[in-house]
């Protein structure tokens, strides 16, 4: 299974506009694909006012034909050529693929999502990766997925939980802050990713 995201920012200003239009956007795309489809808000991470729409494949052919179904839509093509005065630029698109997931996976109100780049042995990597999923999501209530980079970038991991509420997300943290042997993965992952390269960011589920 893949991920495919686009991620877009609001001018200063046109916030609340564009969030219309970035649910609008999701509803508009699922329609016509018949793909999973999810609008988000950026809450750290990104710039203020940046959304993202996300679609779960299950192969690169589901991806493309979604994408000339979407081209083909006319309610689409009528919302890009209406929108320019809310975006600062084009999308910016990425593609992930899921290499773990714990039973149910991320479908909550609020996710969390840090990406490394990988040094080294790629397999060492990538148990590491999935040994840190299995022990978030077995001693929290978090649900995770686990993906390698596709595009722009390859080589990179990026660890995604999500809780069903802000609060939940919080005492979350607070556990894992308090958890003696996720602290010390930390120590472990020097040897594993490049240093300083890990970066963290949170959204929220518009719908």
């Amino acid at each position: 299974m893949f991920i495919y995201s686009a991620v877009v920012t609001a001018k200063p200003g046109q916030q609340q506009p564009a969030m219309a239009q970035i649910m609008q956007n999701r509803e508009i795309v699922e329609g016509a694909t018949g793909l999973p489809t999810t609008a988000w808000s950026a809450v750290t991470g990104q710039p203020l006012g940046t959304f993202a729409i996300s679609v779960r494949v299950d192969t690169m052919a589901d991806l493309i034909e979604g994408q000339a179904k979407v081209a083909a839509n006319a309610e689409y093509a009528e919302q890009a050529r209406t929108s320019g005065d809310l975006w600062m630029g084009p999308g910016v698109t990425a593609l992930q693929r899921v290499i773990g997931a714990s039973s149910d996976g991320p479908a909550g109100g609020v996710i969390s999502m840090t990406t490394a780049t990988i040094q080294g042995s790629y397999s060492d990597a990538i148990s590491f990766g999935t040994e840190v999923m299995d022990h978030i999501c077995s001693t929290t209530s978090s649900q995770g997925l686990l993906t390698l980079s596709e595009a722009p970038l390859i080589g990179q991991l990026t660890w995604i939980f999500s809780n069903e509420s802000a609060e939940a997300a919080s005492e979350v943290d607070g556990q894992l802050q308090a958890d003696a042997t996720y602290l010390a993965m930390y120590d472990r992952a020097t040897d594993l990713f490049v240093p300083g390269a890990a970066t963290r960011s949170t959204a929220v589920r518009l719908a």
